[in-house]
């Protein structure tokens, strides 16, 4: 099977090579979606008003945004790395290797840009940082 590139055009649409979005945020706006966060919607929850709502859409964006970087660093990069560093223990071709260092420069960028969101969220400052037994994925 002759293999075809997914990466024709990498450096046009890449957006590693663009400036980050911007992640201002107006109040109101929905960080999460919030049939995706636990609690959110529960009558106690809701007895304590909408802070309390953002505050856990908050925790579950951060939370989502910090899996999304150990997921990009541990998953996808180690294995982009080791097919790029021998694409033919993998049945891969020589481009299919070259390609996997496009893998790895794409997914970095992911990781640095869910950790820039994170810290870009108003209001997230003032939360209590996590502890590292609350971050378990």
């Amino acid at each position: 099977m002759e293999y075809q590139s997914p990466f024709e055009n990498w450096y046009a649409y890449s957006t590693v090579h663009k400036p980050l979005p911007d992640f201002t945020c107006e109040t109101g706006l929905v960080l999460f979606p919030p049939e995706l966060v636990p609690g959110v919607g529960h009558p106690l929850v809701d007895k304590l008003g909408n802070h309390a709502v953002r505050r856990l859409m908050m925790r579950k964006l951060e939370s989502y945004n910090a899996f999304t970087e150990k997921l990009e660093y541990k998953a996808v990069m180690a294995a982009s790395i080791k097919i790029a560093e021998d694409p033919q223990a993998f049945g891969l071709s020589e481009q299919a290797g070259r390609e996997a260092r496009l893998i790895v420069t794409d997914e970095s960028h992911h990781a640095y840009v869910a950790v820039e969101m994170i810290k870009r969220i108003p209001g997230f400052s003032e939360l209590p940082p996590l502890s590292r037994r609350s971050r378990r994925f």
